[in-house]
């Protein structure tokens, strides 16, 4: 998801970011290791060393407790790549972004150790507010598409985690709700106190 973000802000706003083209390939590539390869392999290592095994059901995480340290960790290793970007001087909405998810991953890890609430519709949400705010803030005609395309997508995944009896209502409607106004608060609290609330 946080590629997703970054792609859609990459290349459909493009004057929401003063970086070269170039630039912006190597930080999709830098986003995706660090927010995808790291993590996904951090939980093979986690899961076979507790269990000494690594199936499909594990990946799928569908025990609530099992959820709590692979988020946790992700979490905090989103945290760690948003002072990472913050020591060396990125954009400003760059960081807000990440900082943003780091935010919502660590939440998310908290609330599940209590309650199974959705990921997915917290990490789908989260994209379409990242989308939504900034074509706000940032006008840009192209940004119709990636939000239409969300938006969709949005409902198609919360209709497929219902129909596959893997959430409640509540689980996935908090879930959406949790997405949307990290990354829509996040966002708008940067816009208002700028590099004074990062720096």
């Amino acid at each position: 998801m946080p590629s997703l973000v970054f792609l859609i802000i990459f290349y459909f706003c493009p004057i929401a970011f003063n970086v070269s083209y170039e630039f912006k390939g190597r930080l999709l590539w830098l986003i995706f290791i660090a927010t995808f390869v790291f993590p996904f392999l951090s939980t093979f290592v986690f899961f076979y060393v507790m269990k000494k095994s690594f199936s499909v059901s594990d990946i799928l995480m569908e025990n609530r407790k099992e959820r709590f340290f692979p988020f946790l960790f992700s979490g905090l290793f989103y945290a760690a790549i948003t002072y990472m970007f913050i020591r060396s001087g990125y954009d400003g909405i760059i960081i807000v972004i990440i900082g943003g998810i780091a935010l919502s991953v660590i939440l998310l890890a908290i609330i599940t150790y209590f309650w199974k609430i959705s990921a997915h519709a917290v990490g789908i949400a989260g994209v379409l507010g990242y989308s939504l705010i900034v074509s706000y803030f940032y006008p840009y005609e192209l940004m119709l598409y990636p939000i239409g395309a969300m938006v969709f997508f949005t409902g198609i995944l919360l209709s497929a985690r219902l129909n596959l009896n893997a959430h409640t209502p509540a689980q996935v409607f908090s879930g959406a709700l949790m997405g949307l106004v990290i990354s829509v608060l996040s966002f708008i609290v940067f816009q208002k106190y700028g590099l004074a609330l990062i720096y």
